[in-house]
């Protein structure tokens, strides 16, 4: 009551009121602004999302869509002379036969009239509840992991040795799926009081429902058989219907342009938008109608994108931004699967007759008679196995820098660090950088050297960014790949990765301390692997050449990880089989070239941790390690 009262009769003093309102703001906005610092820098994800546009939108499941996939899903069977039917190719009986029960006689039309009726009627209906179809709970060849069972016949196994089983899948009522096969799963031997964990090196179908596995033994002692069943080969089947398109059913882009309107205050421009268009935008032309005339946002080495061109005054080079729209159409079509089968967040362990063998004998020492990590060496199965909590490469003879600060300096030193790619190349940026940006005032001394100062300032995960450890004279700079991103961003910040390898001119000491990496895959994955295939060709021939003009550059492209649907991941990703075709594709693609293949599907598989699409710290750990194994070999050897 004192302050209001004090407060007005100032201001019934004409004379001091002007200066008192004056002062008033200025105190305001001063505290605004410190607040909003204060918010900044303790709070650094929250004070970002206030001010962020909402990039990606999820939409409910429609008939117009549903429509289109029933015919996506009625597709003939593909060839399966032409490629590996694993990655490419689906099998028969399919979806429809195996909802619908096979009729030889019945035609086409009569099919999808069926299909239509049971998976699109909900949305004509007004609602989206899906009732369980009892066919696929009693379907014959669909499997059922709590159902089935591995079996080891012998358990003697010594170091060096491979452990040998057998998993007999079975269906929900426990008979043996015949007809099974093109399950899909991920394995592992693991002893979790040592950290101590590999993949499995071998899983080979009979094509009967029994499929034939082998896992390597790498330490003494407690080898724990862990069996997750992924999907069956039906849900694999209806993933690679959905995905043989050049476009996504699921996934839409809008394009948005703008019109600005600037003006001169002093010596700065201040710029305001005076209008917006949104059109529709895809990585193919094929979406669009023949006659739509679009803009071509195809890169140099013919990366795609195209969008519907806008209406003047708008014109392509006004495209400012580009928003995702992701319909959950297909993970409605996949609850008629029962609820084991469709790629949720619950492990789905199969059972075993003997859950842990005990290895016998002398310490193996294959990890000692590797070569130094240089390009252009063969990654073998399994690529590596964790041992104490550490990544053992089996490709080379790799240093682990994280547990040793010297070798980690003398590597980092006057060096340069590309990272170019999706969210999982920005988590090795993040890695290396402090979290308090360097325009705030530090509330504490940061004690680690090897944590750098970001000199970039950004409200978009996609933009550009860049950080230095001075005491080094290293450099780490982040940039993003090309559309298509399934969470949307500025558009001037996704480039082609091809067209930012271009940029990187000669240099002096030939690309001595130079590092690219490279990660690129989740967001193509509801996309033809074709386009994905197109994309790394692209990426390989512009690396290529890079190196090229920097010889003693280091390029390493990594590869795609596991993941789960529901760890941080939502409609983008059917299943983390997508992943698996696309770590085939790179391998095939990368591998014994002049460009290093950095395997993370054996290094996540393996790992005791949850299957998340952006791995924990100590697997990006190991992850880096394994990195600058290859870009400091030269030094170390």
């Amino acid at each position: 009551m004192f302050l209001f009262g004090g407060i007005d009769v100032i201001l019934k003093r004409k004379y001091l009121s002007f200066y008192f309102l004056c002062l008033l703001a200025v105190v305001g906005s001063m505290f605004v602004l410190h607040c909003g610092l204060l918010a900044s820098c303790c709070f650094p994800k929250f004070f970002t999302s206030m001010f962020s546009e909402a990039w990606e939108k999820s939409l409910p499941g429609n008939y117009e869509t549903c429509d289109r996939l029933v015919t996506l899903l009625l597709a003939p069977s593909t060839d399966e002379g032409k490629r590996s039917s694993e990655i490419f190719s689906w099998r028969t009986p399919s979806f429809a036969d195996l909802i619908l029960h096979e009729n030889k006689n019945e035609s086409f039309n009569s099919k999808r009239q069926r299909m239509l009726h049971v998976l699109c009627r909900r949305y004509k209906q007004g609602t989206r509840t899906m009732v369980q179809l009892p066919v696929i709970n009693s379907s014959p060849s669909l499997a059922s992991a709590y159902q089935s069972l591995y079996v080891i016949d012998n358990p003697d196994v010594k170091l060096g040795d491979v452990i040998r089983f057998t998993i007999e899948m079975r269906n929900s009522i426990g008979h043996p799926t015949a007809t099974g096969g093109g399950d899909f799963f991920k394995i592992r031997a693991e002893n979790p009081e040592t950290q101590s964990s590999v993949a499995a090196s071998r899983i080979v179908s009979r094509n009967n429902g029994i499929y034939d596995v082998e896992i390597k033994t790498f330490w003494e002692g407690r080898h724990d058989v862990k069996v997750f069943f992924g999907q069956s080969g039906h849900f694999v089947d209806v993933i690679k219907h959905l995905t043989s398109q050049r476009f996504s059913e699921d996934a839409s882009f809008l394009g948005k342009f703008v019109k600005k309107e600037c003006a001169r205050w002093g010596r700065n421009e201040i710029c305001s938008v005076a209008g917006e268009e949104r059109t529709l935008c895809h990585i193919t032309p094929d979406v669009f109608p023949s006659s739509q005339v679009l803009c071509n946002f195809t890169g140099r080495r013919g990366d795609g994108w195209f969008c519907i061109k806008p209406r003047p005054p708008f014109v392509c080079e006004s495209l400012h931004a580009v928003y995702s729209s992701l319909r959950k159409t297909s993970l409605d079509i996949f609850q008629v699967f029962p609820p084991n089968d469709r790629g949720n967040m619950q492990r789905k362990t199969v059972p075993g007759n003997i859950a842990s063998v005990n290895v016998k004998g002398n310490q193996f020492h294959e990890h000692f008679r590797l070569s130094a990590c240089t390009s252009g060496l063969k990654t073998p199965k399994p690529s590596g196995f964790w041992k104490n909590g550490l990544w053992k490469s089996r490709v080379c003879n790799n240093l682990h820098y994280s547990i040793n600060p010297t070798i980690k300096a003398d590597c980092l030193r006057h060096r340069t660090f590309y990272f170019i790619g999706d969210s999982t190349a920005r988590q090795w940026y993040e890695y290396f950088v402090d979290d308090v940006r360097p325009f705030y005032v530090r509330p504490f001394v940061i004690k680690d050297k090897f944590l750098a100062r970001e000199m970039t300032l950004y409200d978009d995960v996609w933009e550009p960014r860049s950080a230095r450890i001075e005491d080094l004279n290293v450099t780490f700079q982040y940039r993003a790949h090309g559309p298509p991103l399934q969470n949307g961003g500025k558009f001037f910040a996704t480039r082609f990765v091809s067209d930012q390898l271009d940029e990187i001119k000669s240099l002096d000491d030939e690309g001595r301390h130079l590092t690219v990496v490279i990660a690129i895959g989740p967001h193509f994955l509801l996309y033809n692997p074709d386009l994905f295939l197109a994309r790394i060709e692209s990426i390989k021939t512009a690396a290529l050449k890079l190196l090229r003009r920097n010889p003693l550059a280091t390029v390493i492209v990594k590869g795609p990880t596991t993941f789960v649907r529901g760890y941080g991941v939502g409609e983008c990703c059917l299943s983390d089989w997508l992943s698996f075709r696309q770590h085939k594709l790179t391998q095939h693609v990368f591998d014994g070239t002049s460009i290093v293949f950095l395997d993370a599907w054996d290094m996540t598989v393996s790992h005791s941790s949850h299957d998340l699409i952006h791995p924990v710290r100590q697997v990006v750990e190991n992850e880096i390690d394994l990195a600058l194994s290859f870009s400091c070999s030269e030094k170390e050897s």
